[in-house]
């Protein structure tokens, strides 16, 4: 399969030709024979080159570089299938990403994926003016996020410290998002609504996920002994609830024409805020142990007392925040 290598670097040089010649049609044609042709044969050199370790790296770090080079290629020829080709990458990179069974950062790895990420936002760069492209920039956080959690599996197993490491990684990565702009112009400042809408659904849905893992599982800090505000997942609610505060005044100051979905979306996330407030503190009374927190969770009595109390307090909690934003509001 490494004779066609050479073909396709024909077949990409004339489809150029073509589309320079007023011929686009038949130059996208030309076009994806020759795209196949390289990735095809590509894949088959660091099939028969490289050991099975070094294979997964080299296919992202190629793949990246591959479509970088047709992007750049088409912008200095004005070549449309090169330049619009590197929407390809995204979706090659997320399924080699949930097809790996290896360890993601391994063996220089953490490179492979660095260098994809900087290929995908120069791609990105080079297509202004697309409303769509919000797809493509939403799609390269949910990479990150895929990235992160199967590396922080790896590295820590599958354990209740595991959940708490996701959540602090995210709750980074969130905040990275929304406050990003002051120090990264592309693609953070230039894209800030996009970027800072998807940090919210990123904490928003952290939240929604980390209430259901608190709810069903009962946070053996394993091999550590338990300890009362010293275990994982009360760590991991405090950070939490930081992360979503700084998150959530973020959009709340950035949106303020569509202030009542911000506000629908911050009754939500308030919510399960004291929903985690909660637990934490029957945690923290039940301190025999968490299979003991687990035995009086599932006690009807107390779980209802906790939904109670935590709706109430997300109510005042949602009103108040709402109050002083539309006072900022009215006052600029």
């Amino acid at each position: 399969m490494t004779i066609l290598i050479l073909p396709a670097l024909l077949f990409l040089i004339v489809s150029v030709l073509l589309a320079r010649h007023g011929r686009p049609a038949i130059s996208w044609l030309v076009f994806v024979v020759g795209l196949v042709s390289w990735l095809v044969g590509v894949d088959a050199v660091i099939e028969t080159t490289l050991r099975k370790l070094h294979q997964y790296p080299a296919r992202v770090a190629l793949l990246s570089a591959s479509f970088l080079a047709l992007s750049v290629a088409g912008r200095r020829c004005g070549w449309a299938a090169g330049v619009y080709s590197g929407l390809l990458l995204l979706p090659l990179l997320v399924w080699l990403a949930v097809r790996i069974e290896l360890e993601p950062f391994r063996n220089l790895a953490w490179l492979a994926w660095l260098v994809a990420l900087v290929s995908h936002l120069e791609i990105l760069r080079g297509i202004p003016g697309a409303r769509y492209l919000a797809a493509w920039h939403v799609g390269g956080v949910v990479l990150v996020v895929t990235l992160l959690v199967r590396e922080l599996q790896w590295i820590i197993g599958v354990t209740t410290w595991t959940n708490t490491a996701i959540v602090i990684a995210l709750v980074v990565l969130a905040i990275s998002l929304a406050h990003g702009h002051r120090f990264l112009h592309w693609p953070l400042r230039r894209e800030r609504r996009i970027y800072l809408a998807t940090a919210v659904t990123l904490v928003c849905s952290l939240l929604v996920w980390f209430l259901v893992v608190v709810t069903v599982t009962s946070g053996d800090p394993m091999p550590l002994a338990y300890r009362p505000l010293l275990n994982p997942y009360d760590i991991a609610t405090l950070i939490l609830l930081v992360g979503a505060l700084v998150v959530l005044h973020a959009g709340l100051m950035q949106w303020r024409p569509a202030f009542a979905i911000a506000t629908i979306g911050l009754s939500a996330a308030s919510l399960c805020g004291w929903l985690l407030v909660g637990f934490a503190v029957v945690r923290g009374v039940y301190y025999g142990g968490p299979l003991r927190y687990w035995n009086e969770m599932t006690n009807t009595a107390v779980f209802v007392m906790v939904m109670l109390v935590a709706a109430a307090a997300s109510i005042v909690s949602t009103v108040v925040i709402v109050h002083k934003v539309g006072s900022r509001q009215s006052l600029s």
